[in-house]
Parts: C-alpha cells; structure tokens; sequence
C-alpha cells in the first residue's frame, strides 16, 4: 500500500521525505553547507518543524559509520542518537 493511501492523502502532514548524498571518503559530521542547507529547510516556508539528517559511509568494504542530526525550528541542531 502506497504511503498517502495508508495516511489518507494528508498532504499537510506527510509531504516532504527528505534529500541525500554521501561522504565517502570525509567525517560523518554534517559540513557547512549541510547545515546550511537543513536550518533552511526548518525555517523556510515549507513549514516543516523538524528534519533529521543521517550522514553514513562504508569503511573498509565492512564498517558502516553514520551520524544523525535533528534541526528544528525552535532550537539549534544536536546530534540524535542512534540505536542498533
């Protein structure tokens, strides 16, 4: 089932999944121009409250490595954490 069918097409509520790109070979820390990029996401006029940003790269053909971060509207970005 398609997720605006399961959701009932609320478009207001569901209507953004998000962008990627990779850091294969740099930190998984979010650079300048990622978090410019999600603070205007949140504060624009999209009217989105929060967006998370999850950075990962492969290491070694073996080891994941990943990061999240949340931004939002009403405070300054902070790491999230992840869980196994």
């Amino acid at each position: 089932m398609l997720l605006f069918e399961r959701t009932g097409r609320d478009y207001a509520r569901f209507n953004y999944l998000g962008e990627w790109h990779s850091h294969p070979t740099f930190s998984t820390r979010p650079s300048m121009e990622d978090v410019h990029a999600m603070t205007d996401l949140v504060t624009g006029e999209r009217s989105i409250d929060f967006s998370v940003l999850l950075i990962a790269r492969l290491r070694f053909l073996r080891w994941l490595d990943a990061s999240a971060f949340v931004f939002s509207r009403y405070s300054t970005p902070r790491p999230a954490s992840l869980k196994r």
